[in-house]
């Protein structure tokens, strides 16, 4: 700490004196290096405020947490070549700032902060930035007790191995924060192909994709062991285990993770969420859909859908969404986008030069609704519709127009709220589509009592 110190009484700054020590007894004094003594000796003064007449009085103490600065550049241009030695240089406030490339090699993988509070950060984001692992380590490895002020920053992290954790293992109690991240292809021969959490670890996971990572053991995706992490716009796809969930996994009376505005689709082995030894997550406005395993929750959950989440092209690893998914904020009740990535920029279907989109679907009226609703739709020409309510579940409710062929313009079509047996269905949320020449659109209404 530095004192800005008046040494002569007229009320002005004279003086910037270094402060070593601080006593409570006589009175509360600080211990001050001084021009005006020897430099090996220390001047204890009382702590008074600067005033006219009053001599040695502090205007006001400033402390100093540098705040430094490292480049990585893997072609050279930068402090170091590689991140893990931008980490060691680096001091905790500090940030290490990641130019684009690819990363390889031992002191690119198993990247440890050691405890520090920094900033990893891209400059280019996840998709110019890559950690390669090889196949012979993680991407990162948190284990000396990192806080929410150790964050990671828009990487892709890629070929990772490890157990547990392929991509990412967060262990004894680590908590940082890992933000705008692709975790592809990792693998482990334990639990938590992309991210394992355990032994109280609890991360704050957002806007990250995991995508194509396995485990021998447990959550092909992520692995939560007796931890509260949260998951927050979380893209878990076509990932898999051997043992239980190809998604997420649960373990632990401890566990408590929140999922939350998540996708988990696609498992290719193993469900996409389970839950054991007593594990308690809370699921709320996220998506689980066409696992292997199964699309069933566990734990705590309200206001999900199971329903497909028409990412624009999941196989050459396109996850952002369509304009007609149920994942984006028009797409379902609650206005929220799940998943990581948000609504891409392909089309459903091509109309010619100057013609509108081939089917839109305006909101259901009345919404919410306690008896039936109308489903008012334009159609930019002659095609043939479907017209279909499906539940949260992604069931078919009701099919309202079966494979007819109608004219170009509105269309007006009305559900009175039973099924396709006659019966009148519970109260929830439902999903009424038009499909027309191959485009679906979709909107959602909430039935009362």
């Amino acid at each position: 700490m530095v004192f800005l110190v008046d040494s002569d009484g007229d009320g002005g700054t004279d003086h910037f004196v270094t402060v070593v020590g601080y006593a409570e007894t006589p009175a509360q004094q600080y211990g001050c290096l001084d021009t005006w003594y020897p430099a090996e000796e220390v001047r204890w003064c009382n702590f008074l405020q600067m005033a006219g007449g009053r001599p040695w009085g502090i205007y006001k103490g400033w402390t100093f947490d540098p705040d430094v600065t490292v480049y990585v550049d893997a072609s050279g241009g930068g402090d170091f070549l590689n991140i893990q030695e931008g980490i060691d240089a680096a001091v905790s406030g500090g940030h290490v700032y990641v130019r684009p490339g690819t990363y390889i090699g031992a002191l690119n993988r198993d990247l440890n902060p050691h405890g520090k509070a920094i900033t990893i950060v891209s400059t280019d984001g996840a998709e110019d930035t890559v950690i390669d692992c090889q196949g012979l380590g993680r991407g990162f490895n948190f284990q000396a007790y990192e806080t929410a002020a150790c964050v990671v920053d828009g990487f892709t992290i890629r070929n990772g191995a490890g157990a547990p954790g392929g991509g990412v293992r967060c262990y004894f109690g680590c908590s940082p924060t890992l933000v705008n991240l692709r975790i592809e292809d990792c693998a482990s021969t334990g639990n938590g192909g992309g991210i394992f959490c355990g032994i109280g670890a609890s991360p704050a996971v957002s806007d990250v994709a995991v995508v194509g990572c396995s485990a021998t053991g447990s959550g092909g995706g992520v692995s939560f062991a007796n931890t509260a992490a949260t998951l927050t716009n979380v893209t878990i796809y076509g990932c898999s285990s051997v043992t239980n969930a190809g998604g997420v996994a649960c373990s632990g009376s401890n566990s408590r993770p929140t999922i939350q505005n998540t996708i988990i689709a696609g498992s290719t082995s193993g469900a996409g969420l389970s839950c054991v030894d007593s594990a308690l997550p809370t699921t709320t406005r996220s998506c689980v859909y066409g696992n292997a395993g199964g699309d069933a929750l566990c734990g705590t959950y309200s206001d999900n859908i199971s329903l497909d989440p028409l990412f624009c092209d999941a196989g050459g690893g396109d996850l952002t969404l369509r304009s007609d998914s149920p994942c984006i904020p028009n797409g379902n009740p609650w206005g929220v986008t799940m998943g990581a990535y948000g609504a891409g920029t392909c089309d459903t279907w091509v109309p010619d030069a100057g013609v509108p989109a081939v089917a839109v679907l305006h909101p259901p009226y009345p919404n919410p609704a306690d008896s039936g609703t109308s489903l008012a739709f334009d159609l930019a020409r002659e095609g043939s519709v479907e017209v279909r309510v499906h539940d949260a579940a992604g069931r078919v409710v009701r099919t309202l127009v079966a494979d007819s062929r109608m004219a170009a313009g509105p269309h007006t079509v009305v559900w009175d709220r039973r099924d396709d047996d006659g019966r009148d269905v519970a109260s929830g949320v439902y999903f009424c589509s038009v499909l027309c020449e191959g485009e679906r659109v979709t909107n959602s209404v909430v039935l009362l009592r």
